[in-house]
């Protein structure tokens, strides 16, 4: 009832399947690495920077940020010492 294959001949075999299969990813093969080589390095970049940084990228940023929440904590206690006094 389904359809008989057994008279159908291909022009080409397995072997020339793989070869053209292979030149195909030779061709495209060296674009996907290049595409890899540009979505991977600044990941890369990155993980190096951070690792001879000592993990503290950005430092200088984070210095600034702690001491002006230091800075905004001093006052907050300044006033209520003087709104102690004014009692």
């Amino acid at each position: 009832m389904g359809i008989d294959f057994s008279n159908l001949s291909l022009p080409f075999d397995v072997s020339d399947l793989i070869s053209s299969g292979n030149g195909l990813l030779e061709l495209v093969g060296k674009f996907v690495l290049i595409g890899l080589v540009f979505y991977f390095t600044p990941l890369i970049q990155g993980l190096v920077t951070k690792a001879l940084s000592g993990g503290n990228v950005n430092g200088k940023a984070h210095a600034e940020r702690e001491y002006r929440e230091h800075l905004v904590s001093q006052r907050r206690r300044n006033r209520k010492i003087a709104s102690a006094f004014r009692r």
